[in-house]
């Protein structure tokens, strides 16, 4: 089960918090978060102070300011001035593929975290997650999140089945091996609440999708989920995923009705090139019927659904691998 928020750690790694003195210094993360921006001004105090404030701060913060229009550069640029460990790379509407890449670039860390600007993290995250990547060997560490209600202005329980650690988790570190047909389902494809080793993904060449402005961590996610020789669980609640906000990617989906299937493709694509398609089939066909199905029911016009239902039909589906009428292929007995 979940713990609500942070614990309290009494390994050595607590004890060397913060060492004080005149010439010490306070004891950092090996980490870098990125945090791409575009228009958040509203939310971004809170989502750097949460970053900032770990009781184990990290060692840089990259901020990418993606053509903002709304005060966030300004934010953004004072926090630089104000907090050595900060950079903003100041950029003119690439899209969130393009940003995260380009933030993951100027990456020094020994662990990348990537968190949304309209997110927040719980203090305790940094500290936790390096312990847990040190300790294990993590090439990526996963948590469970919080969701936070921005219309009502208080955090939520992810409905029931959003995670399913216990699919693959022994106790220890795993792979997809463990458990091929439940790997994507199992852990979602949020790049936001798992710790990255940098060099990973560097090593397996693992970007974020540039041609899409919705999905784009899918392919990211999932593959580095794939690649991965050691995955690792926290059980604690350690991100807070804001949503029903107005503008957000989610709200203006119909406009991209269709970007989600663009980025389970490149996902094929990329298990393909990686030869892990064929022992992951099952898993993937899951997971991408899902999504479909998720997207056709969560786009708000009757044009963008009848868009996606036709696209699906007549020939989404089959360039998924997903047409078929094997029976053994589905984990939900209603899909057969």
């Amino acid at each position: 089960a979940a713990h609500g928020g942070c614990r309290p750690l009494y390994g050595a790694l607590r004890k060397r918090d913060v060492t004080m003195g005149e010439n010490s210094t306070a004891l950092t993360a090996d980490v870098t978060v990125i945090v791409p921006v575009r228009d958040c001004a509203p939310y971004l105090v809170q989502c750097l102070d949460s970053i900032l404030g770990q009781t184990l701060p990290p060692r840089q913060v990259v901020c990418v300011d993606d053509g903002s229009v709304d005060g966030s550069s300004a934010i953004l640029d004072r926090f630089a001035r104000e907090n050595a460990c900060v950079e903003v790379l100041h950029l003119d509407g690439v899209g969130p593929g393009a940003a995260r890449n380009r933030g993951f670039e100027r990456a020094t860390g020994a662990y990348t975290l990537f968190v949304d600007a309209d997110d927040f993290i719980e203090p305790c995250l940094l500290e936790l997650a390096c312990k847990q990547a040190d300790e294990q060997e993590s090439d990526i560490v996963v948590w469970d999140i919080w969701f936070f209600n921005d219309r009502f202005g208080h955090r939520q329980y992810p409905s029931e089945g959003t995670f399913c650690f216990g699919k693959l988790d022994n106790g220890s570190v795993f792979s997809w091996k463990n458990n091929p047909d439940w790997l994507f389902l199992s852990f979602q494809s949020w790049a936001w609440n798992k710790l990255f080793r940098t060099s990973f993904l560097r090593n397996e060449g693992i970007r974020f999708q540039e041609s899409v402005t919705r999905s784009e961590d899918v392919p990211f996610t999932c593959t580095a989920l794939a690649a991965a020789k050691r995955i690792s669980c926290i059980y604690d609640r350690l991100s807070n995923y804001r949503v029903a906000r107005a503008g957000s990617a989610m709200a203006t989906k119909d406009a991209h009705a269709l970007e989600f299937f663009d980025a389970f493709l490149c996902l094929r694509e990329e298990l393909e090139k990686r030869n892990l398609y064929d022992a992951l089939r099952r898993g993937f066909a899951n997971f991408a019927f899902s999504s479909c199905l998720y997207n056709l029911q969560t786009v708000k016009s009757q044009e963008a659904m009848e868009k996606v239902y036709r696209f699906l039909k007549d020939e989404g589906f089959k360039k998924l691998g997903i047409d078929g009428n094997e029976e053994e292929l589905w984990l939900n007995d209603g899909w057969r």
